[in-house]
């Protein structure tokens, strides 16, 4: 992001909060992504994400943080519904019913409310309900995070051409949204007329 944009970014305002940890959602090329916000914030995303198709889950809620999921329900079910998505659950146990958006989720909030408390692992399941490819999410476990051959929205340890594609795309959408968001277009408009896109 170029240093003007990312200069302009007003961190208090919940519209330059959630496009930029979510402009590639917004804009329909990304499956989810996390947003970290208060009560208020919180609130104040429900209202603004109304307008568009995109759904919104608590992970968890701690000492005044909420963690938020935004996602693409069509995007994330055929992405869970995908054999090695599937294959990659029931080795994590307690997934029986994997293409349930709603069921997974559940899950996956507890999981991860356990581990914000520190009384659990980190669910590497996140990963994929994030939209990585499993055999990165597979790579990350296996080597601890570390040996990784680029590094950027997640941790590639195959295909790093196609991932750096998708890197590109995801780092054009968020600029244009945020200079939309900079120059007074509220993020409703901003989404509407953002055309990034993957090829």
């Amino acid at each position: 992001m170029s240093t003007d944009v990312y200069e302009s970014i007003r961190w208090d305002n919940i519209q330059h909060l959630i496009a930029f940890h979510c402009a590639p959602v917004l804009s329909g090329i990304k499956i989810s992504n996390l947003v970290v916000t208060c009560e208020s914030g919180y609130k104040d995303a429900c209202r603004i994400l109304g307008e568009t198709k995109i759904e919104m889950y608590v992970l968890s809620r701690l000492k005044g943080k909420m963690v938020l999921l935004l996602f693409d329900r069509e995007k994330l079910s055929e992405y869970l519904a995908e054999p090695k998505c599937r294959e990659f659950f029931s080795k994590m146990g307690q997934y029986e019913q994997i293409t349930d958006v709603d069921m997974c989720l559940k899950r996956l909030a507890l999981k991860y409310s356990e581990y914000a408390r520190g009384k659990a692992p980190f669910p590497h399941e996140l990963g994929i309900v994030l939209g990585y490819p499993v055999e990165d999410v597979i790579g990350f476990m296996a080597n601890e995070g570390q040996n990784y051959i680029l590094s950027g929205y997640w941790k590639v340890y195959h295909k790093a051409d196609k991932a750096k594609a998708i890197f590109r795309a995801y780092d054009d959408c968020t600029e244009s949204m945020m200079r939309a968001l900079i120059s007074g277009e509220s993020l409703c408009d901003a989404v509407k007329n953002c055309s990034i896109c993957l090829s």
